[in-house]
């Protein structure tokens, strides 16, 4: 689903906003309003989405659910990446609709299996010069 950024200003504290076009087969091309709500460099970022440009739902409120990852160092040149999906603060239909965030979770494991190939082909890249 996801395209690509649009924002291309790094993030630099809680209230920052950041686009990310996305793609789906139900609504199209469409964009997605990313408010951080935690933000530690290096470390943690977690952000709520909004629907945005071309999006059915563009101007409603934020669901209140949050994404977020937490970097941990973990030895030489080495992190752990956490991905955590929270709908908590999600109205009941809501989460309900997405079995309490479970719908996510073989998306998450994919991308953090493709996340770990990028490092790991970034730090082959490095070593070999």
């Amino acid at each position: 689903m996801v395209l690509g950024a649009v924002t291309q200003e790094p993030i630099r504290a809680v209230g920052d906003v950041f686009v990310i076009s996305m793609q789906s087969r139900k609504w199209g091309l469409y964009e997605i309003d990313n408010y951080v709500v935690e933000y530690e460099p290096d470390r943690l970022i977690g952000w709520e989405p909004q629907a945005g440009r071309g999006h059915p739902n563009a101007g409603k409120p934020r669901l209140g659910h949050r994404w977020s990852y937490r970097l941990s160092p973990d030895g030489d040149g080495a992190t752990v990446v956490t991905e955590t999906y929270d709908c908590s603060r999600a109205p009941a239909d809501e989460r309900a609709a997405m079995d309490n965030g479970q719908m996510w979770a073989g998306a998450m494991a994919d991308t953090l299996a493709r996340l770990e190939a990028v490092c790991l082909a970034a730090a082959q890249h490095d070593k070999s010069g």
